[in-house]
């Protein structure tokens, strides 16, 4: 059995139970339109934020540890297709045609391409803050503030699938977006975060630290989870909002 790396399987843990608080409430104003000023407030977009930034570092740092990402990649390009014909078939509302599942594929093809050409001969410290460094730049608005990345931006939006890399036309949308462009430079940042001095202290913090079962479990089952999610809370929600509703009253 592969040993499991602690502090990854505690702030993933942290990411899901977030996820599914934010999707509920998501669900519950924009889906059976329950009156809520929440979504107006900053701490929630921190929330959601916090979310993303942590599934995509955190898959960045756990190819570290996957035994063949031919074979994940694989499977996560299965599982977004499969993502983009279910929801389109559904609703245009709700149909996503490049989300978190479809970025990971490619994420995962990335790291392994450069995994191989990589063969630990660059520094892991110097890659991991120069990739974080660009994603912060791109997340502050710098990048999308300059002259040249719009005359770059204007040329790219007209070419087939330019959402994908994160040009997308003006009447583009996808219920759940994560372009390749700023988000791979923050995926590639938690690769090398591996074995960083960072990386080594906080492995080392949590040495000592038993972490429940629970913990583990969650962690471990993050996809499935992330696949399903949704699902239970719509369907949670419906029964209540629409059947059990309609039966008392």
């Amino acid at each position: 059995m592969r040993k499991r790396i602690k502090y990854i399987d505690f702030f993933r843990f942290f990411a899901i139970i977030n996820m599914v608080i934010y999707h509920t409430y998501y669900d519950l104003k924009f889906v059976f339109l329950v009156k809520s000023p929440i979504f107006y407030s900053n701490k929630w977009n921190i929330l959601q934020q916090y979310i993303c930034i942590s599934f995509i570092f955190l898959s960045g740092v756990s190819c570290n540890y996957s035994s063949n990402l031919l074979k994940k990649a694989f499977k996560l390009s299965i599982i977004s297709i499969l993502i983009t014909v279910v929801t389109v078939n559904v609703s245009k509302d709700l149909a996503i045609y490049f989300g978190i599942i479809h970025f990971l594929t490619v994420l995962t093809i990335v790291i392994l391409f450069i995994s191989k050409i990589n063969a630990n001969k660059i520094n892991n410290e110097i890659l991991f803050w120069i990739f974080i460094l660009i994603f912060i730049l791109f997340k502050s608005g710098v990048f999308y503030r300059n002259e040249f990345y719009n005359n770059i931006y204007s040329f790219m939006s007209k070419l087939p699938f330019s959402f994908v890399l994160g040009f997308p036309k003006n009447d583009f949308f996808s219920s759940d977006y994560f372009p390749i462009i700023p988000w791979i430079f923050l995926g590639v940042s938690g690769y090398y975060f591996h074995r960083t001095k960072i990386s080594i202290k906080v492995e080392e913090f949590f040495k000592d630290i038993k972490i429940p079962k629970i913990i583990t479990f969650i962690s471990k089952k993050s996809l499935i989870i992330y696949v399903l999610h949704q699902v239970v809370i719509y369907t949670v929600l419906y029964i209540y909002f629409v059947i059990y509703k309609n039966m008392v009253y």
